[in-house]
C-alpha cells in the first residue's frame, strides 16, 4: 500500500511557485524559510515575497527550527493542516510522524517511539533525519512548541502550567523553546493573542475551545452523518434539529478521559474539548482531526477521481468528501466485530465525569501572586481528586445534595479568597438525564449497527432518554438498575462465518440496474447530496441535544476497555480479539504498517473486508477499495462501474472513490433517481 513519489519539498520551481499564487492548498505541505530574515513561513504568508535565491524548502517546521529559522509570527506556519502525506505514504517515517504527533515521544520517550515501530533508535534517528529534515527529539519539539502556543492564547492557565502541560519537562526549556521558535517569550505571546482577541471562546483549565484548519472544500455534512449513523448512545452524540450541526463523543486519552464537540464553520472547525489532564491536548486535538479526515488533500482527490467520466458527476456534486476516521484502534476493531451487539456492549464502558460545574478562574481571584499559585495547585489537583458520578441506575432526586467524595472539605471548612480550592468541592450535582441525539439508522454496510436497515433511513429514530452510568439500546428505555441485556447465544447477533463488518447478502438493499436516464442525470439529481445546500433542509432523525442543555452533558460514558469486553458474554471471535488487546499481543495503533496489521488481524481469524475497513478508518490509508461493502458494490453498478477494472485509475484515492459510491447508493435507496 505504500506509495512512493518525489516529496514536493524538493521541487523548488513548484514550491516558488506555490508561495508566489499564496496558494493555501500547500499549507501545511512544505514550510518556506527565508534566509535574509531567518524566518519560515506558510506558502501562503501575506508578507511579501522573496526573491528565489533568498528561500530554502523544508517539509517540516521542525527542520526549519533545527536550521535555525524562528516562526513567522504574521501566518503562525504551525497553524494550518497537517501533510496529508502522512497518510498517503506508509514508510517509517510517515508512520513516525503520526505517533509523533499524537505525544508518543512526550509519554514514552525516543525508545518507546522506536519499540513501536520496530526500529533501533539510531536506525530511526537516521531515517527520520534523512527524510523529514530533523530527528525524533526536534520532531516532537516542535510538537511541544505548538501545543504551547495553543495554550498560551487560547486558555487562561498560568504559564507554569502550560509549561508543563505541553510536554515540556522545565519551565526553563519551555521558556527557551518559545523564545526560539517564535523569538518571543510566553508572556508577550499571552499579551499580543489578548490584543488580538484570539480568545474569543470562554476556556478554562478543563474545557479549551479551538480552531481546527481543514483545506477546502470540506463536506462536513456528509462525514457528521456518518459518525452519526454508527453513533453509539451516551458513548456519542448530535446536535441539530433539521440538520446536523455539531457531533460529539467521550475519549479515552494517555492520561485520563476527555470529551469533544465539533460544530464546522465555513472555514475552520470549532472544537470544544474537555479534558482531565492538559498534557493530552496535543493527542486529543490530533485524534479529533484523524476522526474528521481534515488533513486531507480534496483538491488532489478531484483531480484523480474526476478524471473518470463516469464518477465525475458524483465528485462534482459532493466535493470536499472525507473518508471517516476512528479515535482509537481497539475500540474501532471491537465495534467493526461486535455488530449490532455494540449497542448493548457499550452499557458496559465507564461512566464519564464530565466538566467541571465552572471555570477555575471564577473559583480563584485572579489577581494577585498568591493567587496565581494557588490556580496552579488547583489545576493540578483536578487529575488526582476525579469528579465523583453516581453509579449505574442511580438518579438523584431533585434538589438533592451532590454525593461528594470522602476527602471533600465542609461547607464550614472553605478557605477564604485568595486560597487554593480543589476543583472536586465546586462541582454539582448531576444533572438531570438530558436527551441524546438518537443518529440515523445504519447503512446496511455499516459496522457496528444492526444489518438490513436503509442507509439514512428517513423513518425517525425513537427518543432514548439516557441516564448517568446506563445507557439504554436503541429503541428501548430502560430503567434505573436495569441490567445490560445480552444475547442468549453468543452468536445470536450475527453470523460469524459471514464477513463481521457487512451484513448476510439477503439483508442487502437491492438497488434496481441503472436506467437509460440514471447515469445521464446524476449531476442535477444529486444536488441534495448531504453537504449541498439543497440537503440543509431535509429532517435529521433522532432528538437532538436541547438548547438549554450543555452538549457535554449528553456524553455520559466511555466504550468498555477490552478487559470489559472479554468477560461479557460476546461471540468467540470477539472475545478472543479483546483478550488479545487486553494482554497486547494485539496492538493497533497509528503507526502501523498497513500491510503488516492486514496480515495480523487476517492470522487473528478476522476476514479480509472487516481487516480493509480497520485498515482504512485507523490509519487513515486512502487508497483501500471496500469491493466486499454491498453499498460500494451497488453504486458502482448504477453507474455501470467495473470495479475491477476502475479502481486501478482512481489509486491512491480509492477510499474516497469508496465513499461517493455510498452517497450513490443513498440516494438510490432513497429513491431520489431511477
Amino acid at each position: 500500500m505504500a506509495t512512493t513519489s518525489t516529496p514536493i519539498w524538493l521541487d523548488t520551481e513548484r514550491c516558488y511557485r506555490a508561495v508566489t499564487a499564496r496558494d493555501q492548498r500547500f499549507d501545511g505541505q512544505f514550510i518556506m524559510a527565508v534566509r535574509t530574515t531567518g524566518i519560515y513561513c506558510r506558502p501562503s504568508c501575506p508578507a511579501l515575497t522573496p526573491k528565489e535565491r533568498n528561500v530554502r524548502f523544508y517539509p517540516t517546521s521542525a527542520a526549519a527550527q533545527a536550521g535555525g529559522y524562528r516562526a513567522c509570527r504574521r501566518c503562525l506556519p504551525d497553524a494550518v493542516p497537517g501533510s496529508p502525506d502522512w497518510n498517503v505514504r506508509a514508510d517509517l517515517a510517515a508512520r513516525a510522524m503520526r505517533l509523533i504527533s499524537d505525544g508518543l515521544v512526550e509519554r514514552e520517550g525516543v525508545p518507546g517511539l522506536a519499540r513501536r515501530l520496530g526500529y533501533s533508535e539510531r536506525q530511526l534517528g537516521r531515517v527520520l533525519t534523512a527524510e523529514l529534515g530533523a530527528g525524533p527529539l526536534a520532531l516532537a519539539r516542535a510538537h511541544r512548541a505548538h501545543a504551547a502556543r495553543l495554550l498560551i492564547e487560547m486558555s487562561q492557565l498560568p504559564l507554569t502550567d502550560v509549561a508543563f502541560a505541553a510536554g515540556f519537562s522545565s519551565v526553563r526549556q519551555f521558556n527557551e523553546t518559545i523564545r526560539e521558535v517564535f523569538a518571543t517569550t510566553p508572556s508577550q505571546l499571552r499579551a499580543v493573542s489578548v490584543r488580538r482577541g484570539r480568545r474569543a471562546e470562554p476556556s478554562t483549565a478543563t474545557r479549551l475551545s479551538l480552531r481546527l484548519p481543514f483545506r477546502a472544500p470540506f463536506d462536513a455534512r456528509s462525514v457528521l452523518r456518518y459518525h452519526a449513523s454508527r453513533a453509539l448512545p451516551g458513548i456519542e452524540a448530535t446536535e441539530g434539529d433539521t440538520a446536523l450541526t455539531g457531533y460529539g463523543r467521550t475519549l479515552r486519552l494517555p492520561h485520563g478521559p476527555g470529551a469533544v464537540w465539533v460544530h464546522p464553520r465555513p472555514d475552520h472547525v470549532r472544537c470544544d474539548l474537555t479534558l482531565t489532564d492538559l498534557r493530552d491536548l496535543g493527542s486529543a486535538v490530533t485524534r479529533v482531526r484523524r476522526l474528521l479526515d481534515l488533513d486531507a488533500d480534496p483538491e488532489a482527490v478531484t483531480r484523480i477521481l474526476g478524471a473518470d467520466t463516469a464518477l465525475a458527476p458524483v465528485v462534482a456534486a459532493a466535493p470536499g468528501i472525507r473518508v471517516p476516521g476512528a479515535v482509537d484502534g481497539p475500540e474501532l476493531l471491537l465495534r467493526t466485530l461486535l455488530g449490532k451487539a455494540a449497542t448493548k456492549v457499550a452499557t458496559l464502558g465507564d461512566p464519564f465525569g464530565g466538566p467541571l460545574a465552572g471555570p477555575l478562574d471564577e473559583l480563584t481571584p485572579a489577581t494577585g501572586t498568591e493567587t496565581a499559585s494557588a490556580r496552579s495547585r488547583g489545576a493540578r489537583s483536578f487529575a488526582a481528586h476525579p469528579a465523583s458520578v453516581l453509579p449505574r441506575g442511580h438518579a438523584k432526586p431533585p434538589g438533592a445534595a451532590p454525593d461528594l467524595p470522602s476527602d471533600a472539605p465542609r461547607a464550614d471548612s472553605i478557605p477564604s479568597r485568595g486560597h487554593a480550592i480543589t476543583p472536586n468541592a465546586a462541582r454539582n450535582a448531576p444533572s438531570a438525564a438530558p436527551h441524546v441525539a438518537c443518529p440515523d439508522t445504519a447503512p446496511p454496510h455499516s459496522h457496528g449497527e444492526p444489518p438490513g436497515a436503509a442507509p439514512d433511513s428517513p423513518t425517525d429514530a425513537p427518543h432514548i432518554t439516557a441516564h448517568p452510568g446506563q445507557v439504554p439500546p436503541r429503541g428501548q428505555e430502560v430503567h434505573p438498575g436495569a441490567a445490560p441485556d445480552f444475547p442468549a447465544s453468543p452468536d445470536a447477533t450475527r453470523d460469524h462465518a459471514s464477513s463481521p463488518g457487512f451484513p448476510p447478502p439477503s439483508d442487502a438493499v437491492a438497488v434496481q440496474p441503472p436506467t437509460a436516464g440514471a447515469v445521464s442525470g446524476v449531476a442535477s439529481r444529486l444536488s441534495d447530496l448531504p453537504g449541498s445546500a439543497a440537503s440543509a433542509s431535509r429532517p435529521c432523525r433522532g432528538r437532538p441535544v436541547p438548547g438549554s442543555e450543555s452538549p457535554m452533558n449528553a456524553l455520559t460514558t466511555l466504550f468498555p476497555t477490552p478487559e470489559a469486553v472479554a468477560e461479557a458474554g460476546v461471540a468467540p471471535l470477539v472475545r478472543r480479539v479483546a483478550t488479545a488487546l487486553a494482554d497486547g499481543t494485539l496492538d493497533p495503533h497509528v503507526g502501523r504498517d498497513p500491510d503488516e496489521l492486514r496480515d495480523e488481524l487476517l492470522s487473528g481469524g478476522i476476514d479480509p473486508a472487516t481487516a480493509d475497513y480497520v485498515v482504512m478508518r485507523l490509519l487513515g490509508s486512502p487508497d483501500v477499495l471496500l469491493t466486499a461493502d454491498p453499498a460500494v458494490r451497488q453504486g458502482a453498478d448504477v453507474l455501470g462501474i467495473d470495479l475491477a477494472t476502475s479502481a486501478r485509475g482512481w489509486r491512491p484515492w480509492s477510499s474516497y472513490a469508496g465513499m461517493y459510491l455510498r452517497i450513490l447508493t443513498t440516494q438510490a435507496v432513497r429513491g431520489e433517481f431511477s
